[in-house]
């Protein structure tokens, strides 16, 4: 397997990552380098590899049996994801939509137990650090993936920041519309909508049966997510965005034509499908959600927790380790705070100090275009001294954009 495709399959796990569009094997190494940076329990602590076995497979076997994890790996990822599928070539993927429900769950915990068991069963240790380091990665992302199942990440699809009510309009955005065939591929994943939306609704069903229930403060603002979404004129809807212009090269009718299907899907299938989610949310799941808000009070409770953490800070230290870390953040800052305020002759104490921050005028934009250069100038600023810290940096550029208006929580 080329290592080309052995980066695509690894960036592939990491999606923060992938959306830079960086070198496939150049990701692969930021993700190496940024776990040894960032931990410090290196991936050799991390993710130990096997010993050899007695009868030690000879370094050209276990390199090909190794080839042959990464290449499954990566063609599970392609046939699961039509998106990332599509994005490397797959011309007909653009006309699916990925699977959901309880089956997909079992599915992606049974593939992932095989490779991970199966790079488990390699002496790997017969081959060059580098390649044993790669090995690592996978066995890094294999692991964090039935971990989040074993503590039931997926139990949880929709929030303030994901879901269906978040990602399905987008579906245009990730795509090119210059020919028919662009439309037709869109037409047809929007009419994968329902039974996308069922696989939704048989996994929170199942949350609800098993007590997995998540604090209701994480969906406030929701279902007025869904209600953008649902809009009852369809030349409004957020799915019709793609037809707001017809392109070159294509005739009045066949344009007409492919509106009036579009509006007919939308109106038919798009709307009432997330409108009957909607209200299952409103009815049935949002008011069994706890007030509570620790992730401690989830049945897998600590165990989950600790996944978040290793998920999130990249480190092996504990909840407590953690949380003493950011007492004495919170002291140093308010320290610095301190000397800020005598600093500027501050008529007040610390509380009133807060207060002037968060309610004069001078401290916020006036206005979103202006947060948004805000940004942007900090980013520049960035920019400039990234090379002080690395040595090589991604070619691609990037940029800053405003969260659509339907999404803000």
């Amino acid at each position: 397997m080329s290592s080309k495709k052995i980066g695509r399959a690894f960036i592939s796990g990491f999606p923060y990552i992938s959306a830079i569009k960086i070198s496939p094997f150049h990701g692969c190494l930021l993700i190496c380098l940024i776990g040894l940076i960032l931990s410090p329990m290196n991936l050799s602590s991390q993710t130990p590899l096997p010993p050899a076995s007695s009868g030690s497979s000879s370094e050209d076997s276990v390199r090909k049996a190794l080839s042959e994890i990464y290449e499954k790996y990566w063609e599970f990822k392609l046939e699961t994801s039509p998106s990332l599928s599509a994005e490397y070539g797959n011309k007909d993927a653009e006309f699916h939509l990925a699977e959901s429900g309880v089956a997909t769950i079992d599915r992606d915990l049974k593939i992932y137990f095989e490779l991970q068991t199966g790079i488990y069963a390699l002496g790997l240790n017969v081959l060059p650090a580098s390649e044993q380091q790669q090995a690592k990665m996978l066995l890094m992302i294999l692991e964090a993936k039935l971990d989040g199942i074993r503590v039931g990440t997926h139990l949880t699809p929709i929030n303030q920041r994901r879901g269906p009510q978040m990602w399905l309009p987008r579906l245009s955005s990730q795509m090119k519309f210059l020919k028919k065939r662009d439309f037709e591929a869109y037409l047809s994943r929007l009419r994968q909508v329902p039974r996308y939306i069922s696989g939704i609704k048989e996994i929170l069903e199942k949350a609800v049966a098993e007590g997995f229930l998540p604090p209701a403060v994480t969906l406030q603002g929701v279902l007025d997510q869904f209600s953008a979404c649902t809009q009852p004129e369809v030349k409004d809807s957020l799915f019709y965005n793609p037809f707001r212009m017809m392109p070159p090269g294509m005739t009045s009718d066949e344009w007409q034509l492919l509106c009036q299907r579009a509006q007919t899907v939308i109106s038919d299938e798009v709307v009432p499908a997330l409108s009957s989610l909607s209200q299952y949310l409103e009815e049935s799941y949002i008011p069994l959600c706890r007030d509570s808000f620790g992730a401690y009070m989830f049945p897998t409770g600590s165990d989950y927790y600790g996944h978040c953490i290793r998920q999130h800070t990249t480190t092996g230290k504990s909840a407590t380790q953690i949380h003493q870390l950011g007492l004495r953040e919170v002291a140093r800052i308010r320290s610095q705070m301190q000397e800020i305020i005598k600093e500027v002759e501050f008529d007040g104490d610390f509380g009133a100090f807060v207060a002037h921050l968060r309610n004069s005028p001078e401290f916020y934009h006036p206005s979103s275009e202006e947060l948004l250069k805000g940004y942007r100038d900090i980013c520049k600023r960035a920019d400039a001294r990234l090379p002080d810290l690395f040595g090589k940096l991604p070619r691609a550029p990037y940029g800053v954009r405003e969260i659509p208006a339907h999404e803000a929580p």
